[in-house]
């Protein structure tokens, strides 16, 4: 049943005399129902709190006399402020970003496959980073072996490889090149390979728009090896070819496919030139839970906010000097 408080109801003086201004409303508490402060509402210097489990909660009329709405929260339900208020500010979202130092090297490791992991025809992998020197290899993401690899080449293009467990090979390489840059880019692949030979989809972005480049594709439809013992970011296992340089919001998907040529798919992880927020498991763009999604500060960025299963720092991570979120 709907509850109901305003100025003419509830609030009278004895005798049915002329009601008391009620200068604050300090709190509005229902299991369920709707919760309505309705008409002249110039004399609430505050609404401190509304909650509930379930319902509608509206503040209309002439909300200008109302000083401060402090919180509204509830588990499942509508929430409005209407008549004459001026709109909430939403903060941006900041992402996280770590330096791994070449030298020493800074990188990520699992010693063991990640959990849950399956061979599959498909993925989906999404990350932001700023190179800070090129030249040499910077190795992204890379499975034992280099099964599965993305990085930046010494010749400093874009490459993705993917293997099977019986030799089938295919490899994209960018035509242009990402040279050493303060600038942070966001890289974003979703691919099939489930097709013939010559016809396997990869869609590969960054912040500027669709990457031109070749594609290796000599073998017939396969099923990608995922399933390999240990994985690393910022270089492959054992610290081969490490990063020089930051990464942020590392996000890989084996097994999940989302079709990156489309605009809206792409700004579910990227608008206005910046990070979206993904949400606490990274389950927001592709409405499951990524295997791994790195989101940490750096001193926890080896927590795996997805489903896959923490990995191990090797060396000592920083915190980056910007983040893509700047």
């Amino acid at each position: 049943m709907p509850f109901g408080l305003g100025l003419g109801l509830g609030l009278g003086a004895p005798g049915g005399g002329e009601a008391t201004p009620a200068p604050t409303v300090p709190v509005l508490i229902g299991s369920r129902g709707a919760f309505v402060l309705n008409g002249q509402a110039a004399e609430l210097r505050a609404v401190r709190r509304m909650t509930a489990a379930a319902g509608s909660f509206a503040l209309t009329g002439n909300a200008a006399g109302v000083a401060a709405a402090r919180m509204v929260t509830a588990a499942a339900g509508s929430f409005a402020l209407t008549g004459n208020a001026t709109a909430p500010i939403v903060a941006p979202y900041v992402a996280n970003a770590w330096d791994f130092n070449e030298a020493t090297p800074d990188y990520l490791t699992r010693a063991t496959d990640f959990v849950g992991n399956a061979d599959a025809y498909t993925g989906t992998f999404s990350c932001w980073f700023r190179r800070d020197a090129q030249g040499t290899v910077d190795r992204i993401l890379a499975s034992e072996s280099n099964f599965v690899r993305i990085q930046l080449a010494s010749n400093n293009t874009l490459n993705f490889l993917f293997n099977s467990p019986t030799s089938e090979q295919f490899q994209f390489t960018s035509t242009g090149t990402y040279l050493s840059s303060a600038t942070w880019r966001w890289i974003g692949a979703s691919w099939n390979m489930n097709f013939a030979a010559g016809n396997k989809i990869i869609h590969v972005y960054d912040d500027a728009g669709a990457i031109a480049g070749s594609n290796t594709d000599a073998a017939a439809a396969f099923m990608v090896d995922y399933t390999r013992v240990g994985w690393a970011v910022a270089s492959s296992l054992g610290g081969l070819s490490p990063l020089n340089g930051c990464l942020s919001e590392v996000f890989f998907a084996p097994g999940q496919f989302i079709d990156l040529s489309i605009a809206g798919n792409r700004a579910k992880f990227i608008s206005g030139g910046k990070p979206v927020y993904l949400g606490p498991d990274g389950s927001t763009p592709l409405g499951v839970v990524p295997l791994l999604y790195l989101r940490n500060p750096a001193a926890t960025c080896n927590v795996n906010s997805g489903s896959g299963g923490n990995m191990t720092i090797s060396g000592a991570p920083a915190v980056a000097s910007t983040s893509p979120s700047n």
